[in-house]
């Protein structure tokens, strides 16, 4: 896994992660871990998981944790930039999100603006 220092080491083409669930409901690691070798052999700049593509809402702290713990393990054998989404309902649930992903070695996050309420211009800036 690449390191990300600043701002500017975001930049590129990212990829979201498919996350392939089993029948069970439960992530099937050995083939997430194929999708992050064949994103990275892909030539991407960087690989993400668990926000834009939808399915952030869906995951609670612990599940959340197993997934990002599978997405760090996979990215230490890949050269490739790596990002988590942390977007949650509340604030201290983007921090405890943000926290997993500190204590496993991954320092970028992505959070989506606002999903639950209209946002002009103005409030995006702010933002």
């Amino acid at each position: 896994m690449q390191p990300i220092s600043t701002a500017n080491d975001v930049n590129g083409l990212w990829a979201a992660i498919p996350m392939p669930w089993k029948a069970a409901g439960r992530l099937d690691e050995a083939m997430f871990g194929r999708n992050v070798d064949r994103l990275a052999a892909a030539h991407v700049d960087g690989i993400y998981t668990t926000d834009a593509d939808g399915e952030f809402y869906a995951l609670e702290l612990e599940e959340f944790r197993s997934i990002v713990t599978c997405f760090a393990r996979a990215m230490e054998r890949v050269d490739c930039r790596a990002q988590v989404g942390v977007t949650w309902t509340n604030t201290q649930g983007i921090i405890d999100r943000m926290r997993v992903c500190l204590d496993l070695g991954i320092n970028t996050f992505h959070i989506c603006y606002p999903y639950f309420m209209p946002l002009n211009s103005g409030d995006v800036r702010r933002f």
